[in-house]
């Protein structure tokens, strides 16, 4: 199996640069002279999204227009946008639309205000009847932090995930892949998907 860092034919490679508000240096006491000494600020994350034709089992989806609307309302404010939409071969029914983009506003340390926004967006557009309160998706394979909830649309159960890490968010909507089950799926579409360096 060909390493993931490796490029992969079919794959459209969109190399996110995260353009991060810039930390002002920070003052660690006076220096001899009276000055303060200042920290170097942390490098800026650069972050590569690939978009290859199968990951972790799914595999892109011949009707990629399917959850536009939902993806174009809930990308306002995203800089370098990217949406994918992937299907079970065994079951076509089950698919995860998967979009996200960079902006200052993300970061791991506010995930949980992020999320909350980002859920409650999303459930207004969907129309959804009985939306769950979004939950820590576990442990991150690849860092940052998720959460997972579930919601629908026109009765029908879906379950919504969203990933951020330093400047960057993903968000995740599955039809026909259960609250349970999200979680793993997550993991392994975001370590295909996503390089942080």
């Amino acid at each position: 199996m060909p390493d993931r860092h490796t490029p992969r034919r079919a794959a459209l490679i969109v190399t996110l640069v995260v353009a991060g508000v810039a930390v002002l240096a920070c003052s660690r006491g006076p220096a001899a002279g009276g000055d303060p000494v200042a920290q170097d600020a942390p490098p800026t994350p650069r972050v590569a999204m690939t978009v290859p034709a199968t990951v972790g089992g799914w595999k892109r989806a011949a009707d990629q227009a399917k959850d536009t609307a939902t993806v174009s309302a809930l990308s306002e404010g995203l800089r370098q946008p990217f949406a994918v939409r992937y299907e079970q071969p065994a079951d076509p029914a089950q698919t995860v639309t998967v979009w996200g983009g960079t902006g200052t506003g993300f970061q791991v340390d506010d995930a949980q205000w992020q999320f909350d926004t980002f859920f409650a967006k999303l459930n207004k557009q969907l129309g959804s009847s009985h939306p769950t309160a979004p939950t820590s998706a576990g442990v991150i394979r690849i860092g940052g932090r998720a959460a997972c909830a579930d919601t629908d649309r026109d009765g029908a159960a879906l379950t919504a995930c969203a990933w951020t890490g330093p400047g960057v968010m993903v968000a995740l909507l599955f039809q026909g892949i259960k609250f349970d089950d999200a979680g793993q799926h997550l993991n392994v579409i975001l370590y295909e998907l996503v390089t942080m360096t």
